[in-house]
């Protein structure tokens, strides 16, 4: 069931920002965070809203507390450290990223 509320609110999401009201899709991204904190996916789906409205200490902190194991916080987290200018933080972070093989990316073989 927790899967089809995600489903369901990725897709509501999807489609509130195809209509341009960013706001509303950022508040049900915030509301299904307070039900499931350590989702990575939908925290980066929502650090990205941020970084796009330029609240890059607000996206930093929607993804401080996720696992930079997966590709998609990862991802998020290069951009901000780049755009904040926090060259240490970002060669920390892919210092420890090195040689993994990131939880949410599919290898050639696993496909």
């Amino acid at each position: 069931m927790e899967k089809d509320i995600k489903t369901a609110i990725l897709k509501e999401v999807k489609a509130k920002i195809q209509l341009g009201d960013i706001n509303h899709a950022e508040c049900l991204l915030k509301g299904y965070l307070s039900y499931e904190h350590k989702d990575p996916e939908i925290s980066s789906i929502l650090a990205k809203i941020y970084e796009q409205k330029g609240e890059l200490k607000q996206a930093l902190k929607v993804l401080k507390d996720q696992n930079s194991n997966y590709f998609c916080v990862f991802e998020e987290l290069v951009k901000i450290y780049i755009k904040l200018e926090k060259y240490n933080r970002l060669y920390d972070i892919l210092k420890e990223n090195n040689q993994r093989n990131f939880q949410d990316v599919k290898t050639k073989k696993q496909i």
